[in-house]
């Protein structure tokens, strides 16, 4: 489901801005701009433009790079993360944990 407060883009990547999510076709009630176009476009509730499978003009969410750091247990559990801090200033706070490394990590969601 589309949601307001996200960033989405198209398909084939051009930027987003959603105006509602709620408009008046049951059918269609995402609307908003693609790119700089001052013309109205709109979507189903999960984002689809068409009948086509992956047209290009459907909505996918933008993605978020993170960066930070995670412990891992002498089992391979990730056992915290942080994504804020230094390699430092993590493994000082598992010191007296035997058998946990520290490791930097970079995901997106």
């Amino acid at each position: 489901m589309i949601e307001m407060g996200k960033k989405y883009q198209t398909r084939d990547g051009r930027a987003v801005r959603i105006l509602c999510v709620d408009g008046p076709s049951p059918s269609w009630p995402v609307i908003g701009f693609v790119g700089d176009e001052r013309q109205v476009d709109w979507w189903t509730a999960n984002g689809f433009h068409g009948s086509a499978v992956n047209n290009r003009d459907d909505l996918i969410p933008v993605l978020t790079k993170h960066e930070g750091w995670i412990i891992i247990n002498h089992r391979g559990q990730i056992i915290d993360s942080f994504d804020t801090g230094t390699k430092a200033s993590v493994e000082s706070l598992c010191h007296w944990c035997e058998g946990e490394t520290v490791h930097h990590a970079v995901w997106e969601d």
